[in-house]
């Protein structure tokens, strides 16, 4: 909170930056950032005659964004209180998020779609009743624990009673944070992406006490982290088995992935193409395809889902001046040829 001996003006600066990161927050992870929030807001409003200055100064950045993506959404959907994410989620039935919604019924047409929805669908399933969510629970508890601290950064949380007393504020915002997570279905670490800061600084403030009470281990935890870091990479280049076999949750080690569509967009070269992907056969293979610029007929590129000569060719005359190929991605490697 802010203290007496803070000038007006500086309260209102820090309150126009409180303002500035709420505003970042609502428009990209609106959800997560609300809740995380909430917590903050409500202890600074609690004492409102102390905190009215920087409140009244937060409220200027979040109501200019709040009216920006009002009129953002006024273009895309027609409404200011409609998101395109609802939209989408109404069209296609995911993401599906929070636990505690039942997932959208929707038919699809298209084999990847259903095979996508389905795979929604068994992933909310696995949060659906108090029971399945208490178990799946422990799992996502875990996936953040060892993304944001693992081993070596759990030591300093020992003195979270001492932060408590000196930096509670602290505490209250990062409760918010997980709060929001663990009521959503998945799992990733992109989800507390708000309170990374406020992590990192408890984490901090642990490891000052612990230092302050002559425990001399906060000097060997970043050389700890380094060394662990070092092994696991130099497990992975010799081939020696160091984690389990995905592991997309972690910053651990070199993802070393397989991006076959920058390399066939590579392989084109200059000038304008229209390629047609090949249904994937392999229910496992979730890797889309199907992405475009916002403003598809400028693009160099425009992918395309093959759906059969009769509608394939209504796109090809559509884009008359478009060399157009197909893309076979069930063999290995894809592969790209005339259409």
């Amino acid at each position: 909170m802010f203290r007496g001996s803070v000038s007006p003006v500086s309260r209102a600066l820090h309150g126009l930056v409180l303002g500035a990161g709420l505003a970042i927050l609502a428009s990209t992870r609106p959800v997560e950032g609300a809740l995380y929030s909430i917590p903050l807001v409500a202890v600074l409003a609690w004492q409102f005659r102390r905190n009215v200055v920087p409140l009244l100064a937060a409220s200027v950045p979040v109501l200019l964004c709040a009216a920006a993506l009002g009129v953002y959404f006024s273009h895309i959907t027609g409404s200011p209180f409609v998101t395109a994410y609802q939209i989408h989620q109404k069209t296609y039935g995911w993401p599906m998020t929070l636990a505690f919604v039942k997932p959208p019924l929707v038919e699809h047409h298209n084999i990847e779609f259903e095979r996508y929805y389905k795979f929604e669908r068994s992933e909310h399933e696995r949060v659906e009743g108090p029971v399945n969510f208490l178990q799946y629970l422990t799992f996502r508890i875990q996936e953040y624990w060892r993304f944001f601290f693992g081993p070596a950064l759990t030591v300093p949380l020992i003195m979270l009673k001492q932060v408590w007393r000196g930096r509670r504020m602290l505490l209250i915002g990062a409760s918010g944070g997980l709060f929001a997570v663990l009521i959503e279905g998945g799992a990733s670490p992109h989800y507390l992406a708000p309170a990374t800061a406020i992590l990192i600084a408890i984490v901090v403030e642990c490891c000052r006490h612990l230092h302050a009470s002559r425990v001399y281990v906060v000097k060997f935890l970043p050389a700890m982290m380094v060394l662990v870091l070092t092994l696991r990479l130099g497990a992975q280049s010799l081939g020696l088995p160091y984690t389990q076999k995905l592991n997309f949750q972690s910053w651990c080690c070199r993802v070393v992935g397989s991006s076959p569509k920058a390399r066939i967009a590579t392989m084109l070269g200059p000038g304008n193409h229209l390629v047609f992907v090949r249904a994937k056969t392999s229910e496992y293979n979730l890797f889309q395809w199907i992405y475009n610029d916002a403003d598809i007929d400028a693009s160099t590129i425009v992918w395309a889902r093959d759906l059969g000569p009769e509608r394939n060719a209504k796109l090809v005359w559509y884009y008359p001046n478009r060399q157009t190929w197909i893309v076979d991605p069930n063999v290995d490697p894809p592969t790209c040829t005339k259409y």
